[in-house]
């Protein structure tokens, strides 16, 4: 059994919760998630089965579509709803207020990520730190802002909706706490759900709910199969000869291909099996298919 399965997760477990309950479910145990979704956060979690595991580096590159709600006038100390109460301000915020800041968060921009995230330091995750009292900043990181709209805002709560569509690396948090700097009030995020990941819609996911083993047969039928977990990839199809040399792991010489030199192509061969994710190279002047992930092949 192997694949994608875009799971609606629900607020309060965690992204490894969900992992164990599809373990479990399914009984697998080679089930990994590509892209961290916190607790309070609900969304799109894509959860990677057998083989599919191999594929979370892509999956987790793609962009990213987010509903986020920001409370004005209020920090915490994890800039969301989960933590302390570090600040409160009485200075109203308008919606105009907010607005006329959106542009400078548009594009790429540097950001310093949340004390409490899941990023490595010296060998712990950064809310292993800080779950001892060590607070360990870490310096900006450039991440892309794609899409940043106010969808709705309420002056007497200071809430804005905000849609955003942003890169591999992007805090939604710590762009709540970064606006609430710019307006001068502070800000937390309140509510969070991601909406999207690349072509994977929330309407469409598998409710995390469901992820229980009187369900197989349907959690298996909403398994998407290798070949397809990476739309935004350009198919490449190759004979079974030309299949058994990418499936060996080696690179195929190529005379002309209407692919990008560095572009990721899916390898599939006539019997329409992912072979390899490969990448289009060029050495000394000629083009070559250069497997990266290969998956093995069976006619």
């Amino acid at each position: 059994m192997d694949g994608v399965l875009n799971v609606y997760k629900h607020p309060g477990p965690t992204s490894h919760d969900i992992v164990e309950m599809a373990r479990k479910a399914l009984g697998i145990k080679k089930i990994g998630h590509a892209g961290t979704l916190d607790p309070l956060a609900e969304g799109v979690l894509l959860l990677c089965i057998g083989k599919g595991t191999r594929l979370s580096d892509y999956l987790a590159d793609l962009p990213k579509e987010y509903l986020a709600e920001f409370t004005f006038g209020i920090t915490t100390s994890t800039y969301d709803g989960e933590g302390e109460i570090t600040s409160q301000s009485d200075e109203k915020v308008s919606e105009e207020a907010v607005r006329k800041i959106l542009g400078e968060f548009i594009g790429e921009i540097e950001q310093v990520p949340p004390p409490s995230s899941a990023i490595h330091h010296k060998g712990k995750r950064l809310y292993e730190w800080a779950r001892q009292g060590v607070q360990i900043e870490l310096p900006p990181r450039k991440i892309t802002i794609y899409r940043l709209e106010l969808e709705n805002f309420q002056p007497e709560e200071r809430k804005g909706l905000f849609r955003i569509t942003c890169s591999k690396g992007t805090y939604i948090r710590a762009l709540a706490r970064d606006m609430g700097e710019k307006i001068g009030t502070g800000a937390y995020l309140s509510r969070l759900i991601r909406t999207a990941v690349g072509p994977f819609k929330a309407e469409e996911a598998f409710p995390a709910s469901r992820l229980r083993k009187e369900e197989r047969e349907e959690i298996e039928r909403g398994i998407i199969p290798l070949m397809d977990a990476l739309p935004h990839f350009p198919l490449f199809i190759v004979d079974y000869q030309k299949a058994i040399k990418i499936a060996s792991g080696t690179s195929l010489p190529l005379n002309q291909v209407p692919f990008s030199i560095g572009e990721n192509v899916r390898v599939v061969s006539e019997n329409k099996r992912l072979i390899s994710i490969g990448r289009i190279t060029i050495k000394e002047g000629k083009l070559y298919l250069k497997p990266e992930k290969v998956f093995g092949y069976e006619w």
